[in-house]
């Protein structure tokens, strides 16, 4: 099956290189899933039971019996949760377990045919071959929680991938992602290389890692709050890598709040302001691109600050730092837009780094 999967995918003939550059040739998606089929071969099988004796449960991290469980995602019995890039299934399973309505979503068929083997049986389980932003633009019902365990989100441009989340989340649900914490200077867009046979190229994976406080940022520059990022320490031993956890919710939107102020200069007006969604009110400073500095995401967003105090006399328009200019207008508005995309181009670091797991 390994190789007739594989011929399928990528019309190539036995003995031909995959090289990275043939993923131009047969499309990203399906030599994405190419790779990860090759990394399912190269892992062990799950283990039958865990140090408890119980037959499903919930891991965050790499190492076994360690760290927290599904209180994480703060999801009763009967929520739906979704887990992006699912692999063999035995997260979405436990939940399945608890009593969740838990969907499955991976790239790889040939992590979903291991998936399915074990866990076929599972009431309450669901399992889908799709990307991740593919199958969230196509789900029409929303879910209580979006978790991924070293999955899609740490593999999917986040830029692309959160709104695509926080669309689908209902208000009040969780997103919860866990993944290895970046290596000091390596931020941003970054290569994870999955090894084959000696005499073959091996198939790169692109990945996005960030300090636990740029993906606090970046969580909530999408219109996630109650956001945090921590590092868990690794269990006992020689292995020292901890197990970064990011968490947000999707709350309702706030209204737009008018403040009215007394009399200034002569004549009346009012003042208000409005946000589209939760956000950061920590504003950026400096000349240097964001982008650029560490614990900063590659993809710049910023924050443009803008004052307008309009009276019959016309309107004043200031940001912070700068002399305001007049420009004759009649309305009455102050309003503080959100965060303003800027164009960046910002140096990237590919490592050289096998895939983590």
């Amino acid at each position: 099956m390994r190789d007739g999967t594989l011929a399928l995918h990528s019309g190539r003939q036995p003995g031909q290189s995959l090289a990275p550059s043939r993923a131009v040739d047969i499309g990203w998606h399906a030599y994405t899933a190419i790779a990860w089929d090759t990394y399912s071969r190269q892992r062990p099988e799950d283990r039958p039971t865990n140090a408890a004796g119980e037959t499903t449960w919930f891991n965050w991290t790499a190492y076994p019996d360690h760290g927290p469980g599904a209180e994480l995602l703060e999801t009763p019995a009967g929520g739906r949760v979704l887990d992006l890039g699912c692999g063999k299934g035995g997260n979405a399973a436990h939940l399945a377990t608890l009593g969740m309505r838990a969907v499955g979503v991976d790239v790889s068929p040939q992590q979903l045919v291991a998936a399915r083997e074990r866990w076929g049986w599972t009431s309450g389980l669901q399992l889908h071959q799709a990307d991740a932003i593919s199958f969230l633009r196509e789900d029409q019902e929303g879910f209580a929680a979006v978790y991924s365990v070293y999955g899609a989100v740490w593999f999917t441009d986040p830029a692309r991938l959160l709104p695509a989340i926080r669309e689908r989340l209902r208000p009040g649900g969780r997103l919860v992602f866990s993944q290895r914490p970046p290596v000091e200077g390596c931020y941003g867009c970054q290569a994870s290389y999955i090894p084959r046979g000696a005499d073959e190229d091996p198939l790169v994976v692109k990945r996005w890692d960030y300090e636990p406080d740029a993906w606090e940022r970046l969580l909530m520059e999408h219109g996630f709050s109650d956001v945090s990022a921590d590092v868990l320490a690794a269990p006992p031993g020689n292995r020292k890598t901890g197990t970064l956890i990011v968490r947000g919710a999707r709350l309702n939107d706030p209204p737009a709040r008018p403040v009215s102020v007394p009399p200034v200069g002569g004549g009346p007006f009012t003042v208000g302001w409005s946000l589209p969604a939760p956000r950061s009110w920590r504003q950026r400073s400096g000349s240097a691109c964001p982008g650029a500095a560490r614990r900063a995401p590659a993809r710049c967003v910023g924050w443009s600050l803008e004052v307008r105090v309009h009276s019959a006399h016309g309107e004043t328009v200031g940001r912070p730092g700068a002399r305001a200019r007049e420009r004759p207008r009649t309305a009455s508005d102050l309003r503080f837009p959100g965060p303003s995309p800027r164009s960046c181009t910002c140096p990237r670091q590919d490592s050289n780094l096998r895939h983590p797991l």
